[in-house]
């Protein structure tokens, strides 16, 4: 404060709220089933809950908004706020304790997503797998801290173990199926309740075995008596030797060991002696003996006889002292069949022992040849003869070996051919005429616009007949034009020949160029070409007033025709090149290389 004077002066007051600490709201939070202890603070204070209750504290078990009204000593009222809320607690069930038969593991699931977990192991996730009995018990925390817990009893058991065996026996032995696990209890499928049975009919067996845990598991075993086996090989016997005998030990499907080292259901003997047999199925078995004695028989000597006709077949049955009848009605050893066929013969000794042999006698006929008729051909001709008879062997008289044979000169020629057995032979005379001789000549180099305007050709052969492809008969013709001329000849022994010869145009070298023509249309004039003779290499080029090339021929009979690129030029001067040689001799030999330059004259 400052006076009139100027004086002045300062002092101060504090002012202390009664609720200077107050703070609300408050917020509290804790689990379910748990308290929370609310203190509204300011000692000495009085108040009043919105629950009822006038203490400084009190205890809530539910969630919400609390009220205190406190008056302090003074008489200063405030209001003091709280806001409760209580997380639920986690859900964990681990389920019943468990009473496990024959399974080596358990899954145990704490079913609480999104929690904290942690086992009595130690684990700490969702699930455990556990191997050994024991309590398991689980705590499960929430991220806002609340816990549950729950426990659970896990025994493993083992299932009864499988002590059956199937069983294979013979059906006289005993047969006992035991089921083991002493101390469990049994239901047989007979109806049975020991730990063993002894079955007495093939068939599946079984048995559930329960343990004191009250495991069960079910076993099963096949039972199989094998039959009895019986072999009954029959009374010892005396045969003839080559006589058939089976000896059958029956029951099919064993096995066998007979007393010479077969093991077959069945043997065939052919010596004397004593045959014996063990037969088993695996099980059972069964034997038998018998003794066998085998008469000397007679021997087949009988042969297949193969041989030419004409010759004398022998059959020769043998086994002297023995007595024969053949199928002729023969009781002779030996025969002399006449004609092909099958021979058969029975023979017996003195002791009663028989055989029946046979033979087959094939008696072959001669091969049969024939080369045909002498013949007369022309030189150039050929014959192709054929000795036959397939699949035999030849000789020519040339040396040749095959079926076939081409002959082309005057000659006899024979063949033999052999089938084997038989031999037969023909022969053949052959005559070669001579063949009209060829044309001397054949080609004719002339000039037939020059005297004397033709070529004589001459086709040889004196005294023979001619027909030319002029229709002239004449030995010789005056050719008056360039081509081919053809001469068929027939001598004096018929035989003829075909010749031709050529007549070539072969003149003076000419050339002449035309310098005007008239290409209209009207067929005269219209082709401006090179005229001339023995003309060899050509070209030549026509070009306008511009140097441009109009036309272009390699062949002097190809001509221009007044165009250029398909239309008419128009009248007018055109300037040529052309490039030539001439042939100088018959055989087209070219000449030196010319080079001419000059003008034609288109009018229309």
């Amino acid at each position: 404060v400052t006076d009139a004077f100027g004086c002045s002066y300062s002092d101060s007051t504090t002012i202390i709220s009664a609720w200077d600490n107050l703070i609300t709201p408050i917020n509290y939070a804790a689990c379910t089933g748990q308290s929370i202890l609310l203190d509204a603070g300011y000692p000495g204070s009085t108040y009043m809950w919105n629950t009822g209750e006038v203490t400084q504290t009190i205890s809530v078990t539910t969630a919400g908004m609390f009220t205190a009204e406190i008056t302090d000593a003074l008489g200063c009222v405030t209001v003091k706020t709280f806001f409760t809320t209580f997380n639920a607690l986690p859900t964990v069930s681990l389920g019943p304790d468990l009473n496990l038969c024959g399974t080596g593991s358990q899954v145990l699931n704490a079913n609480s997503p999104g929690n904290n977990v942690v086992w009595s192991t130690g684990a700490t996730t969702q699930q455990i797998t556990v191997t050994q009995s024991a309590v398991y018990s689980v705590l499960v925390t929430t991220p806002q801290g609340c816990q549950a817990g729950d426990a659970i009893n896990v025994i493993f058991n083992p299932l009864p173990s499988d002590q059956l065996q199937d069983v294979t026996t013979c059906v006289s032995n005993t047969v006992t199926l035991n089921a083991g696990n002493a101390g469990c209890t049994y239901a047989w499928s007979t109806g049975a309740t020991t730990q063993a049975i002894s079955p007495t009919q093939n068939g599946l067996y079984t048995v559930t075995v329960t343990t004191p845990q009250n495991c069960s598991a079910t076993f099963d075993a096949n039972v199989t008596l094998m039959p009895l086996i019986t072999v009954d090989l029959g009374s010892d016997t005396v045969l003839c030797a080559g006589q058939p005998l089976t000896l059958d030990a029956g029951n099919a499907g064993a096995t066998y060991a007979w007393s010479n080292g077969a093991n077959t259901q069945q043997i065939t003997p052919t010596q004397s002696g004593l045959y014996s047999v063990t037969a088993s199925n695996g099980y059972c078995q069964g034997s038998d003996a018998i003794d066998i004695t085998f008469q000397p028989a007679p021997i087949d000597v009988l042969q297949d006889v193969t041989q030419c006709v004409d010759q004398v077949a022998t059959l020769n049955a043998g086994n002297p002292g023995c007595t024969f009848l053949w199928n002729t009605g023969a009781t002779t050893s030996t025969i002399n069949p006449g004609a092909s066929g099958t021979y058969s013969v029975t023979i017996t000794n003195p002791t009663g022992c028989a055989i029946t042999a046979d033979a087959v006698v094939d008696l072959v006929q001669p091969p049969t040849v024939d080369l045909g008729n002498d013949s007369v051909l022309c030189e150039g001709q050929s014959i192709w003869l054929d000795a036959g008879n397939p699949g035999a062997t030849y000789l020519w008289s040339t040396g040749h070996t095959t079926r076939h044979l081409t002959i082309t000169s005057t000659g006899t020629y024979t063949v033999t051919v052999n089938n084997g057995y038989c031999s037969a032979s023909d022969a053949i005379n052959a005559t070669f005429n001579p063949a009209p001789t060829k044309l001397v000549e054949r080609k004719f180099f002339t000039c037939l616009d020059e005297e004397p305007r033709h070529v004589s050709i001459d086709a040889g052969n004196p005294g023979s007949a001619y027909v030319w492809s002029t229709g002239e008969t004449s030995q010789v013709i005056l050719a008056g034009a360039y081509g081919w001329y053809y001469v068929d000849v027939t001598n004096m022994y018929d035989c003829a020949v075909r010749d031709s010869a050529e007549v070539i145009e072969f003149c003076p070298a000419t050339l002449y160029v035309p310098n005007t023509f008239t290409p209209n249309g009207d067929g005269t004039n219209d082709i401006w070409m090179p005229v001339g003779k023995s003309i060899g290499e050509f070209t030549v080029m026509v070009f306008d007033r511009y140097g441009a090339v109009l036309f272009q021929s390699n062949d002097p009979a190809i001509g221009w025709d007044g165009r250029a690129n398909g239309e008419y030029v128009k009248n007018d001067v055109y300037v040529w090149r052309m490039e030539y040689r001439f042939l100088e001799d018959e055989t087209g030999k070219q000449g030196r290389l010319y080079k001419q330059l000059g003008h034609v004259t288109v009018l229309r």
